[in-house]
């Protein structure tokens, strides 16, 4: 009687997950540094700094596409895959399907290029780190959030900013977070504003 071979997922723990994130954030950062580019932490890293922690499949950056050339040799010459898209870079571990970093163009989207310009150091998984702003964080989530193209991933990014809101966002965050929502789209400030106080006040959201 012939079997059929059954195959079995397997699950990645979260630390192993950080660990490989680490690998990834150390490597990109040497490769920045070498090619003399500046960059800007967001997306799942940059809310663990400023939220409750959470598991994140890849880092993400800010970078200028000036300087594309160099950071694709670069990390190219460091063994990583790359993929260049019209508005970032994906990077893959040869022979693995899922992306591990995308380094995103800033002058891709206003937002992108006024949040670059608001950032601070702080420590990541053991490296030195340039973020964008806890108010810059909230506007870039909020800009994924109303993104209709990015489907339910959507949510994720509903849930990051009210981690943000639960550990710590003061008035000068806010303030920030609405003025960098402007440039979303006209009204875009007011919009951020709706949308907090109905997380604020468990109130549903819609997106």
């Amino acid at each position: 009687m012939a079997t059929q071979t059954q195959r079995v997922a397997r699950i990645v723990h979260p630390s192993q997950t950080m660990q490989k994130n680490k690998r990834v954030l150390t490597d990109v950062l040497a490769a920045l540094a070498k090619v003399d580019v500046g960059h800007a932490l967001i997306g799942g890293l940059a809310v663990n700094y400023y939220g409750n922690e959470r598991s994140t499949s890849d880092v993400d950056l800010l970078v200028s596409k000036r300087s594309a050339k160099r950071i694709c040799a670069e990390l190219e010459r460091r063994g990583y895959a790359v993929e260049v898209h019209p508005d970032m870079i994906r990077l893959y571990v040869p022979k693995q399907e899922k992306s591990v970093a995308d380094l995103v163009w800033y002058e891709s989207h206003q937002i992108l290029r006024a949040a670059v310009s608001r950032t601070v150091f702080g420590i990541m998984l053991g490296q030195s780190v340039r973020l964008v702003q806890r108010g810059a964080l909230v506007a870039l989530k909020y800009h994924a959030a109303i993104d209709a193209k990015r489907g339910g991933r959507r949510y994720q990014d509903v849930a990051d900013i009210d981690s943000v809101l639960t550990k710590h966002f003061g008035p000068a965050d806010e303030k920030l977070a609405i003025s960098l929502a402007e440039k979303i789209y006209p009204g875009g400030g007011e919009g951020l504003v709706r949308f907090l106080d109905d997380l604020r006040h468990g109130r549903q959201i819609t997106i």
